[in-house]
């Protein structure tokens, strides 16, 4: 491998129903206690009669320190507050990234930022009472139209910062947050820029709620990926985010990303490939890009929704490329689906467990598919790993599969 191809990871963070920092997260997957946070929606995100339950985070996500944080931003934009939930989510994982990597904001202003950010909508689409006020004729107050303007989350990342660089919002469905950490190392290599914060957010939004409702692809109970009574998925929110810069080894080096791909099935509009064709490719290609023998790769994290169509579709696909024995895990049961953010906190959640070398299971996997040939780590056993090298995949609606192959420090 050629190091001079590495992206290094400098700083990293998390937020999530499993945990409010990267720390917590993890030591709450390794204690393989069940899921945690998830239940039925609470009043305070939005009203609905379903009774599926979700992953989501408190009330309040803002704490002092963030508050004193982002006021220069809010000052300038004549806010009281954020536009919205998935902006307050951002804020806090960047003020906890700025952190790990031991980084003030003077520390970056000479530099040129690159800003790449998953999501879904942004929640953007939260405004229901001012869409239908607006239907009916009425004139309301446009609070909505300023919100939405001011959430493109790449430029209140740069706003905040105040620095400047290539910025870019990515919305490819469930893939977001890996593709936002490829193309962010795409760029790196490239010299697009010196350093860049790349990741996801996302709030748990009606629209998205209603939406997997409507595809009937929620479940009533936590998710059970690859389990064999698995009935769907639960959707979660949350965020991650990454601080990376061209090959350099320091003791604030977190990982690498050594390579990126994303592939197409041009299949359905919402189910992946039943045999994962597109999968396939995807992980075939990083593998060629690093120039790694498939052997040297210690563990998968998949996207592992707990729908019936996924496991399998990935099932095959990883089966096809990698065999049966390599170790694999989905975080999905301890944070939920957390859509544009759900592929950064996976590939964060990645290189924790290959900085441990060790696999917790899969909450919620009790007992595997027998149509599920893959080795799936169940609840409550934990695998140590052979090498520091692992890939994190996502599958997006649309037939998209993207995957990062991540190596933890040396």
């Amino acid at each position: 491998m050629d190091k001079n191809n590495f992206v290094t990871i400098l700083g990293s963070s998390a937020i999530c129903a499993a945990g409010e920092d990267k720390e917590s997260f993890f030591y709450n997957s390794v204690k393989q206690n069940g899921p945690k946070n998830c239940r039925a929606i609470s009043e305070y995100l939005f009203e609905t009669k379903l009774d599926f339950p979700a992953f989501f985070l408190g009330p309040k996500i803002l704490n002092k320190d963030v508050i004193r944080f982002i006021t220069p931003f809010l000052e300038k934009n004549e806010l009281e507050h954020c536009p919205n939930r998935t902006v307050e989510i951002l804020l806090r994982c960047l003020y906890n990234l700025l952190i790990d990597a031991q980084l003030e904001p003077k520390d970056i202003k000479n530099k040129t930022v690159g800003i790449v950010i998953g999501t879904t909508v942004g929640s953007t689409f939260n405004n229901e009472s001012y869409y239908k006020a607006y239907r009916e004729g009425k004139r309301p107050y446009p609070y909505a139209i300023k919100n939405y303007l001011l959430s493109n989350l790449a430029q209140v990342i740069q706003s905040v910062l105040e620095v400047r660089g290539p910025t870019m919002v990515i919305n490819n469905a469930c893939a977001s947050g890996t593709d936002a950490l490829g193309i962010a190392s795409i760029w790196i290599k490239s010299g697009i820029c010196d350093i860049a914060i790349a990741g996801g957010a996302d709030e748990l939004s009606k629209i998205a709620y209603l939406g997997f409702s409507n595809l009937q692809l929620t479940s009533k109970y936590p998710c059970k990926p690859f389990d064999a009574k698995r009935s769907g998925l639960n959707l979660g929110e949350g965020a991650a985010l990454m601080l990376l810069c061209p090959y350099k080894k320091s003791t604030q080096t977190k990982g690498f990303i050594l390579g990126y791909s994303c592939t197409a099935d041009a299949y359905h509009p919402t189910a992946p490939h039943p045999k994962g064709e597109g999968l396939k490719n995807a992980i075939k290609n990083i593998i060629e890009q690093a120039g790694i023998k498939p052997k040297s790769i210690a563990m998968i994290n998949a996207h592992g929704t707990g729908t019936i169509v996924n496991d399998l579709s990935e099932s095959y696909a990883i089966e096809a490329v990698l065999g049966c024995n390599i170790p694999v895990v989905s975080t999905k049961g301890i944070t939920g689906h957390c859509l544009g953010a759900a592929g950064a906190i996976e590939a964060l959640w990645t290189i924790e467990a290959l900085n441990n070398l060790i696999c917790p299971g899969t909450i919620g996997l009790n007992k595997k598919d027998p149509k599920i040939n893959i080795n799936a780590i169940i609840q409550g056993e934990k695998v140590s790993l052979k090498s520091n090298i692992g890939i994190s995949q996502s599958l997006a609606f649309g037939g998209s599969n993207s995957c990062l192959l991540l190596m933890g420090k040396d």
